[in-house]
């Protein structure tokens, strides 16, 4: 099944008969007008790092398919024409269905946002398969088990390349695979790779490090274990993803299915219950007083979220905006660029 996306306009040639050079500036007119359009777009579509947003629902529903592989679940997608592959290994006790949205090929799948705009990222250009790990986090002992299911899943495509992007216990756990499978690069987010790994893992992988700003001791430890790869010969690059201020259209911009007055609405609870400061917030998610506004929020407009920790789109992206522990799409296509060697 192919998961190409062919865009395509036309414009029609103008009559000229009877209009000469009017009808020549004319076209000309248009065509200027409309490179100027794209241009906008294109600009309006990106975040501050040059990050691509935009959401397309086709993508991320073509060629999706859930199943049970030698132990292990999976979700993948494949796109006739896409020469890589991206292993997604998700943090402690999420899913692989994260990473979808709810479909009929995938009737499991939540689609959370930040796991969703990374999606988008990766599928018009590689395959993609989420493995899962139910209910804890990955630990060295899952490693033959996954391997057996992920060679069992590339047996079906000869790949030129392939990576993993691992979140929390997935970064560590990304490593692991990187001592066992033929992969090109890492992205290891607010984590670090497991030791092992790092006495064992070929020097051809490259390996970028997604961490958030607030969590100082996660900082560190990146900045140490970077230094060791980089004399180990590797390609290492890290990216400190900083606290993000919320205005009234922050969620909105961020989860489709909340409207801007729901968004605004989200904004003055929080605004008026002083959980923020300058803008930023100020306390982390866990905070009782602001999960109870929170839900007074969900009642009032109608907002279906379960407001449960690793299961919320409202609360992943506030943990986000918090800046200590939460996947983010934030510098992931930089980080994909660097591992790609791009």
């Amino acid at each position: 099944m192919s998961g190409d996306v062919r865009f395509s306009s036309t414009l029609d040639r103008l009559n000229q008969r009877g209009g000469g050079v009017r009808w020549q500036r004319a076209a000309l007119c248009i065509v200027m007008a409309a490179i100027v359009i794209v241009t906008m777009v294109v600009l309006f579509s990106t975040s501050a790092g040059g990050e691509d947003t935009q959401w397309d629902p086709k993508d991320l529903l073509k060629g999706v398919h859930e199943s049970h592989l030698r132990h292990r679940d999976i979700v993948y997608q494949v796109t006739d024409g896409n020469e890589d592959l991206m292993i997604l290994a998700h943090g402690c006790f999420r899913h692989p269905t994260d990473f979808w949205q709810q479909s009929p090929l995938c009737p499991t799948c939540t689609g959370l946002p930040e796991e969703r705009k990374i999606l988008l990222q990766l599928v018009r250009t590689m395959d993609v398969v989420a493995i899962g790990k139910e209910h804890t986090c990955w630990a060295e002992m899952d490693l033959e088990p996954t391997v057996v299911t992920l060679r069992g899943f590339m047996e079906r495509k000869a790949y030129r390349r392939v990576f993993a992007f691992g979140i929390s216990s997935g970064g560590s756990f990304a490593g692991l695979l990187a001592t066992r499978l033929p992969l090109a690069g890492i992205i290891c987010q607010i984590s670090v790779l497991s030791p092992m790994a790092i006495e064992q893992i070929p020097q051809s992988v490259r390996v970028a490090y997604v961490h958030m700003d607030r969590d100082h001791r996660t900082g560190r430890l990146v900045t140490d274990q970077a230094a060791k790869l980089e004399k180990r010969g590797h390609a290492v690059r890290e990216f400190v993803v900083p606290p993000i201020s919320i205005d009234a259209r922050f969620f909105s911009n961020s989860i489709p299915v909340i409207s801007e007055q729901q968004s605004k609405a989200l904004y003055d609870a929080l605004v008026k219950g002083k959980f923020l400061k300058d803008g930023f917030l100020s306390v982390d998610v866990t905070d009782r007083s602001l999960l109870v506004t929170l839900k007074q929020v969900r009642v009032r407009e109608g907002l279906d979220d379960p407001l449960i920790l690793n299961g919320s789109a409202i609360l992943e992206e506030l943990k986000r905006a918090y800046g200590f522990h939460e996947i983010t799409a934030d510098h992931f296509q930089s980080a994909l660029r660097f591992i790609q060697d791009m």
